[in-house]
């Protein structure tokens, strides 16, 4: 779990129009309910309660996100508990997901409203008009209502004028108490999440980002830093993740961010876990951020084969990233890289250059995903037109466990594969480790005794995780 920060700003936008506003997390609420649920394991308050919470408040508005496809089933529950609690309450749906399918989710009886893409604006615009005429507008820009879909909505041009997130409205103590599970690598802990930009300028086939956010647009390096130090001092957070989909587009930018950090002598380790964009990476802006702290790259190479660079719009040279993750490992930084398998036509041969890349790379550590049609993004598409989109029990896949075939692997093929490929980076990068080389990288990592306690602890936590899942196989 980590705070909702969509909701967290949009509900601090609200606020600062004067408007009594809360927000609820049903999975920090009550982390600790599970509840079988098919394939599925449901975590968070019961239905029950959520209406309770609903109706205690007893809001004029209600406002849902749906950030997921997978989580669409879940988002419309609530609507219908929101219904339910307060029949004649208008509910207002939003986020990723529903923004890019508002054609569909207008037509449930139980949302009113869609807001598409960035919500701000259009939220408030909601929010106006009801107080005023106690009733929904039909065409605010942004919006898609019964019968009618609305033009888009002006971005916001600067992202300094939206007031920090919201976070005295969320459980902030729940997020922060226990962060193993969903940053097992962290330096430091607490870990405050943070975004510093918006959109992204690339336009990646498995990515719905440019629906969302139609440009990419910064905060200013000092608003960026401000909220750090608010991390810092009021939640006592010793570390930063940064969530941008695009936080190195503008290299400068980051250069003054590390300044304003070193500047104001903060003390904090940082990391930016979506990656850095390998087009805009150079050793200048490396070494500058490290010195500001941080110290594990993370790089969304995808794909070892540059036919499916190619075909997945991804524009990075292979040659480039090797000699990016060299300067890293010079430089004492951790690394660890994206990987995607499993595109609708990828062939064996294609994946298994992924697996030789990654294997060979020099990276610290990998991650491998399977890719997945997320509604909105130009592969739901190809997924669709190939017949590959009704695959059973959809709602259980994920990245890491996908229930959709390809056309040249079954579900369980590429589940298969990628456990493979996790087996195969381990021994390699184990051999690595007591070759001279990979010994003087391991000594520039492990330099001070903070960094060699970071590596220990590391290196314990990939053995229990190996262990556990019966996937370390040293030897072959």
């Amino acid at each position: 779990m980590y705070e909702p920060l969509g909701l967290a700003y949009l509900a601090a936008a609200v606020r600062e129009k004067g408007y009594d506003v809360a927000v609820l997390d049903c999975i920090a609420e009550a982390w600790w309910v599970q509840r079988p649920d098919g394939e599925l394991t449901r975590f968070g308050l019961p239905e029950p309660e959520i209406e309770r919470e609903i109706g205690d408040f007893a809001p004029d508005l209600i406002g849902v996100t749906c950030q997921f496809t997978g989580f669409d089933k879940d988002c419309l529950d609530v609507a219908t508990l929101a219904k339910r609690a307060l029949p004649n309450v208008p509910v207002v749906f939003g986020g990723a997901d529903a923004t890019a399918r508002a054609d569909t989710f207008i037509q449930n009886p139980n949302i009113d409203v869609i807001v598409r893409g960035e919500g701000e604006t259009p939220f408030l615009a909601i929010l106006e008009h009801y107080a005023r005429a106690r009733k929904l507008p039909v065409h605010v820009p942004g919006t898609t209502v019964a019968g009618c879909v609305n033009p888009v909505a002006d971005e916001i041009a600067d992202l300094d004028t939206v007031p920090m997130p919201a976070r005295g409205l969320l459980p902030m103590k729940t997020y922060l108490e226990d962060q193993k599970a969903i940053m097992p690598y962290a330096k430091r802990r607490p870990i405050g999440f943070m975004i510093s930009s918006r959109g992204c300028p690339y336009n990646c086939i498995f990515c719905s980002t440019t629906k969302i956010w139609r440009k990419w647009r910064p905060r200013s390096p000092k608003c960026v830093v401000d909220e750090i130090e608010l991390l810092v001092n009021d939640y006592g957070c010793h570390e930063i993740a940064f969530q941008d989909d695009s936080f190195l587009a503008n290299p400068a930018r980051v250069s003054t961010i590390c300044d304003e950090i070193l500047r104001r002598s903060i003390d904090i380790s940082w990391t930016v876990p979506p990656g850095l964009t390998v087009p805009t990476v150079n050793e200048e802006v490396l070494c500058g951020m490290r010195a500001a702290g941080f110290y594990r790259a993370c790089f969304p190479i995808e794909s070892g084969d540059p036919a499916m660079l190619a075909y997945i719009r991804k524009p990075i040279k292979l040659d480039r990233v090797r000699a990016i993750i060299e300067y890293c490992n010079q430089l004492g930084l951790w690394t660890y890289g994206n990987f995607i398998i499993g595109f609708p036509e990828q062939t064996p041969e294609s994946v298994e250059k992924t697996a030789e890349y990654a294997i060979n790379s020099g990276l610290d550590m990998i991650n491998v995903y399977v890719a997945q049609p997320y509604a909105g993004s130009d592969l739901y598409d190809v997924f669709q037109d190939l017949g590959l989109l009704d695959a059973p029990e959809a709602d259980a896949s994920t990245v890491f466990h996908t229930m959709y075939d390809t056309k040249h692997f079954t579900a369980e093929e590429l589940r298969a594969k990628r456990d493979e490929i996790y087996r195969r980076f381990t021994r390699q990068r184990i051999r690595r480790l007591f070759t001279p080389k990979g010994l003087n990288d391991l000594r520039r990592k492990t330099a001070t005794p903070e960094n060699f306690a970071y590596a220990v602890r590391i290196f314990g936590t990939i053995a229990r995780n190996s262990l556990k899942a019966r996937k370390m196989s040293l030897f072959g």
